[in-house]
């Protein structure tokens, strides 16, 4: 943060504000337990010899499973905000209606730019990585036939290859860009010649401000991932708004304070 003045006059003074901050939040948010939703067909080719024998005999064409899928990396989240905030505004003082004024007014421009990530598994990918098979050659292969897919073993921790992992594994993302534009003035002075309750504090303003939001999310991120499914946002809306606010002492150590927006 920084804040420069000027003193044009001795009564009038411009100033100039910059800020500029970041947050980055990181997060680990445990297993992706599935306790009963796993669905294994009975020519799986990583089913136990024991376990495809007895599918065989009950005529079982597939059975359920659960797991606190291990071999499935932690889920994480890595997001990180960065915010710059410019001021520019005049201050100053004058004399009107037998009573001391002071005044600014100002413009204020912020900008946020927001980055969402996520490191988490595709449903749609571990669902075709399970459901592998034996090929003619006796080679473990996805039964969809997408060459890019890995076999991925559900029953058995500490087998699968990195490949596999690297497969259902990904980093959903969104960015988004917030912006607020702000043009204020303001007026004070404080009442003197008012009977019984002099001085009373006087205060009067007009403010017009804009937020907006624009953000960018890659269609392959918007849906069928265990979490996240980033959708982007954008619009804006505009405000005016006036004030007027008063400060009147009553006895000692009373005050009331009264304003309307």
């Amino acid at each position: 943060f920084t804040r420069m003045s000027y003193e044009l006059t001795n009564n009038l003074e411009t100033f100039v504000q910059v800020s500029w901050n970041q947050v980055r939040a990181r997060q680990w948010a445990g297993t992706h337990s599935d306790k009963g939703g796993i669905t294994i067909q009975a020519d799986n080719a990583f089913i136990p010899e024991s376990v495809r024998q007895q599918l065989e005999d009950e005529g079982l064409t597939s059975f359920t499973m659960g797991s606190h899928n291990a071999d499935i990396p932690t889920r994480e989240s890595d997001n990180t905000r960065t915010v710059q905030r410019y001021v520019v505004g005049l201050e100053g003082r004058f004399d009107a209606f037998n009573h001391d004024w002071r005044w600014d007014a100002y413009y204020q421009k912020g900008i946020t730019r927001a980055h969402e990530e996520l490191y988490t598994y595709n449903t749609a990918r571990l669902r075709e990585a399970q459901d592998a098979v034996f090929d003619g050659d006796g080679n473990i292969v996805c039964r969809s036939g997408n060459p890019d897919c890995v076999p991925f073993n559900r029953m058995v921790i500490g087998v699968n290859e990195q490949s596999a992992v690297d497969y259902i594994m990904g980093t959903p993302m969104r960015r988004q860009q917030f912006e607020q534009d702000v043009a204020a003035v303001n007026f004070a002075t404080s009442l003197h010649n008012v009977p019984w309750f002099s001085p009373i504090g006087f205060a009067f303003g007009l403010e017009h401000r804009r937020e907006s939001i624009d953000g960018n999310v890659d269609p392959q991120y918007q849906s069928g991932w265990s979490v996240g499914n980033y959708l982007a946002t954008s619009g804006k809306y505009d405000v005016t708004e006036g004030y007027f606010e008063v400060l009147v002492p009553l006895i000692d150590n009373l005050e009331f304070n009264g304003g309307v927006r």
